[in-house]
């Protein structure tokens, strides 16, 4: 009973399967997409191939199989994929548990360790969507940066970027952590397979693997400031499932276009990332996780649209990086305001989509401009963060 990685993994693996057992197949299913999941993976044929899909090559593929495990059984295939990603969130508890003891190894490591446990059990969309394989390949390559495993954080990139893109955001953080060699190596290995993947996929069959990689940028903005500029009202879902036999319709949106098109508003992001990149002061492991979160905030910020599970890529780097009351506060309104938006908004009236989307952007600036704080290095001396720490590490 001392070992709190065992007892959090064990607790995480028990709620999932009683949370299984005591629900029908709707049940399990909810708000989130575990059906979609198996219409999609319905589809005749394979992915990338036979019709586009909306998600990097390695889930379309990996559901696939999972389908064909199930026998075609929505219920089989639904309980398969729900116990993978218990699994993978055990795998998540373990790395964070990792990076918690290199961060902060003075501190009972029930604390944080039990906040995204709480996190895990209490926010549903980490068995509704498929995060918890993307979030594995971002703790799993901060955790390697750290380490100063350039080949590991290169590979882990890689496949991270063909699940869903997210992990790109880490190679910044690997730039100026490992040094421009290092930190170009795991930049040129990432790269290089996401580049040998998608390049194989596009010689054996040119027409869906381009459609595939056209889908989501050409959908228009949804939930977020720039969504309501635009008038956009709806969710990022894309159109029926027989649209994917048709690789035309990948880039046809029916969504308004962009009032303020989101290369000008991508300049001026990217020019704020250069600047934090170039001023940041990555003295020590803290900074450097603190950087991954100042990278994904400006992401988020510019991002045209959100899902609401894209939160979980915040979450575990917010408990990670401010002490454990900032973090817990942060992580608690972020968890209620996406929540809110998503099913209970979206359910009942649409006309207060715009609250929360405003809420939810003011977070992920207080956030942002807290982690950049950190490091810029404008919290050292007097009553600083890191005399904060300190005083936190020796808390029992």
């Amino acid at each position: 009973m001392k070992n709190p990685v065992k007892i959090t993994v064990f607790t995480l693996i028990a709620f999932r399967i009683m949370l299984l057992l005591a629900n029908p197949l709707s049940g399990v299913i909810g708000f989130g997409d575990l059906g979609n999941f198996f219409r999609l993976s319905q589809i005749p044929g394979w992915p990338y191939f036979q019709f586009w899909s909306e998600y990097p090559p390695i889930f379309p593929f990996l559901s696939k199989l999972i389908f064909f495990l199930a026998r075609g059984q929505e219920g089989t295939f639904v309980y398969l994929l729900f116990l993978l990603l218990t699994l993978v969130d055990a795998l998540n508890l373990f790395l964070f548990a990792k990076l918690t003891e290199r961060l902060w190894s003075g501190q009972n490591p029930w604390i944080r360790l039990g906040a995204y446990l709480l996190v895990l059990l209490g926010l549903p969309f980490s068995w509704w969507y498929f995060e918890p394989l993307v979030i594995t390949t971002l703790l799993a390559g901060l955790l390697w940066i750290l380490e100063e495993k350039p080949l590991r954080v290169g590979w882990v990139v890689g496949a991270g970027i063909l699940i869903k893109m997210f992990p790109v955001l880490l190679l910044p953080l690997a730039l100026k952590k490992l040094g421009w060699k290092r930190g170009l190596l795991s930049t040129g290995i990432a790269l290089g397979l996401v580049g040998l993947v998608y390049g194989s996929l596009w010689l054996v069959s040119p027409e869906f693997t381009q459609a595939s990689v056209q889908s989501q940028g050409m959908k228009g903005s949804w939930e977020t400031i720039w969504a309501v500029i635009d008038g956009n009202t709806l969710t990022g879902i894309i159109g029926p499932m027989v649209d994917r036999f048709d690789p035309l319709k990948a880039s046809q949106t029916s969504r308004n276009l962009a009032v303020i098109s989101p290369i000008i508003t991508l300049v001026l992001f990217a020019g704020m990332g250069l600047v934090v990149f170039f001023r940041s002061k990555l003295s020590d492991d803290l900074r450097a996780s603190a950087f991954a979160l100042v990278t994904f905030g400006i992401f988020f910020l510019w991002s045209p649209g959100w899902s609401v599970q894209w939160v979980l890529y915040l979450l575990p780097l917010i408990l990670l990086v401010f002490p454990i009351r900032t973090g817990g506060l942060l992580t608690l309104m972020l968890m209620v305001v996406n929540l809110l938006e998503w099913p209970v908004i979206y359910q009942i009236n649409l006309d207060y989509v715009p609250l929360t989307i405003v809420l939810r952007t003011l977070l992920l600036l207080l956030l942002t401009w807290m982690a950049y704080q950190l490091v810029s290095g404008k919290l050292e001396g007097g009553r600083s963060y890191t005399s904060g720490l300190r005083s936190e590490k020796t808390d029992r």
